[in-house]
């Protein structure tokens, strides 16, 4: 259920076709996120759970983090370059584009997907300043 206490943000619309054009089956979530004692992860923002998006396991994800920080250097290339291929517009870790850049922006999913972003990203050995200055950039 959408933040305003309807689905009507969970539909998917295709890019440039407004409401026109929804997809047939909206991507629901599958159910909230959950720290790993069971607790929801509440949004700042809206006081609300975070939604899970189909395919997000933020511990699995913040392990790859952990990983390219154990390896920086040893990588053949930079941790950047990993952080964006994951992050980049479309990419595996956009849970707000499933479908690629050329599918819907699922705004349901936009804050948790900034939530995955600076957690892996913390893992990954960035500071504060360089997450919120890159989260600008992919």
């Amino acid at each position: 259920m959408g933040t305003d206490g309807n689905q009507s943000n969970l539909i998917a619309y295709p890019i440039g076709q407004g409401s026109q054009a929804p997809l047939t089956t909206p991507i629901l979530p599958n159910g909230i996120l959950k720290y790993p004692d069971g607790q929801p992860v509440i949004d700042p923002i809206t006081n609300l759970p975070y939604p899970l998006p189909p395919g997000l396991n933020v511990s699995d994800n913040v392990g790859m983090g952990a990983a390219i920080a154990a390896a920086d250097g040893g990588f053949a290339v930079d941790k950047d370059v990993v952080m964006i291929g994951w992050f980049y517009k479309g990419q595996s870790e956009d849970y707000q584009r499933p479908l690629g850049t050329s599918g819907p922006f699922l705004k349901t999913y936009r804050d948790v997907t900034n939530y995955n972003y600076g957690a892996v990203s913390a893992a990954a050995g960035y500071t504060l300043d360089d997450t919120i200055f890159c989260a600008g950039e992919v």
